[in-house]
């Protein structure tokens, strides 16, 4: 059975990429659970023990602009994509935050926006916080409750939508939490996410959505959906939500 020092030098000693990632994560498992974010705390720590990884970062630096934006794939080799997570079960941000994890293995530059939600109120906030920097953005008013809050909600919206179509130019992948509930609750306009997507299309970036209750025009434009269905959950039994479950 591997060990996490073998795992560990394994990545160290020989270029970084994300099968290496994933055979590093096996290996932890192996020898047992770890949090998420000590898991994550490990592996950039191994991370930048590695040549490969200092060098990328040199290299990223003096990049110009066009090498950053077409990133890892040449413009005219890379078919942006559309993937949708809906449904009423848990996990849609949290298949969003894998989408993320998986394309930053791969080298490929991520910006992740959340709506609606407010920043410092979930733990993966935090996390994606210090793994994006600037390309994170979670500037929500919450929930929107009463019908007198729907112009400060709509004001955010259009915030991180802007937001977002800054970065569209400047990432392989652009992740958008939450956009069916500004969506389906009028804050945003179907329009304005029409936009949006024929903009990644032309710009050959990968668009990824969430949130309940995905409209058939939308399951319609979308290359990959997958729905989220609850079976079982604990709310139903009257405990409420749990620290490092539901945020």
């Amino acid at each position: 059975m591997p060990t996490q020092q073998a795992a560990e030098k394994e990545l160290t000693c020989r270029p970084c990429r994300g099968y290496q990632i994933f055979v590093l994560c096996w290996s932890v498992a192996e020898l047992g659970p770890l949090n998420a974010v000590g898991m994550m705390s490990a592996l950039w720590r191994v991370a930048g023990r590695c040549p490969s990884v200092r060098n990328l970062e040199i290299d990223r630096t003096n990049a110009t602009a066009t090498d950053k934006a077409n990133s890892i794939f040449p413009i005219d080799k890379r078919y942006g994509m559309l993937l949708i997570y809906t449904g009423n079960g848990k996990g849609k941000t949290c298949a969003c935050i894998g989408q993320t994890v998986r394309a930053l293995g791969q080298g490929m530059e991520v910006a992740f926006g959340q709506f609606m939600k407010r920043d410092g109120q979930a733990g993966e906030q935090k996390m994606l916080s210090h793994l994006l920097g600037s390309r994170f953005l979670a500037a929500g008013e919450g929930f929107l409750r009463r019908g007198e809050d729907r112009i400060p909600h709509r004001n955010a919206a259009l915030k991180t939508l802007d937001w977002a179509r800054e970065h569209l130019t400047t990432v392989d992948m652009l992740i958008l939490d939450e956009t069916l509930y500004a969506l389906n609750a009028g804050i945003l306009t179907r329009e304005e996410f029409e936009s949006l997507i024929a903009e990644s299309r032309a710009q050959n970036r990968h668009l990824v959505l969430s949130g309940r209750h995905a409209p058939d025009w939308l399951i319609e434009s979308a290359d990959i959906v997958t729905e989220l269905r609850e079976i079982k959950h604990a709310w139903h039994t009257g405990l409420k939500a749990a620290l490092g479950i539901e945020f």
